[in-house]
């Protein structure tokens, strides 16, 4: 990953495929909007998900994003 946390080419959870003529996705990503990231995040770690990256806005004393997966699934939560 790179310092963003986005997955680079080759990368396991790289979402993209490059060829030489189009960029072919291999994955959708759901977002899901909830009141509370970090209760969401403790539910789907209860679900088998991992966090892949958070992101707190201005300061914010929780996280306002979460980026989790497990195996294949992948699931966004803000």
């Amino acid at each position: 990953m790179n310092r963003r946390g986005v997955a680079t080419e080759g990368h396991p959870y790289n979402l993209f495929e490059n060829t030489t003529m189009m960029m072919k996705a291999r994955a959708l990503v759901p977002m899901v909007f909830v009141a509370d990231v970090e209760r969401s995040i403790e539910f789907y770690r209860h679900l088998g998900f991992e966090v892949g990256d958070t992101f707190a806005a201005d300061e914010a004393p929780k996280p306002t994003w979460a980026w989790l997966f497990s195996n294949i699934c992948r699931i966004g939560s803000a």
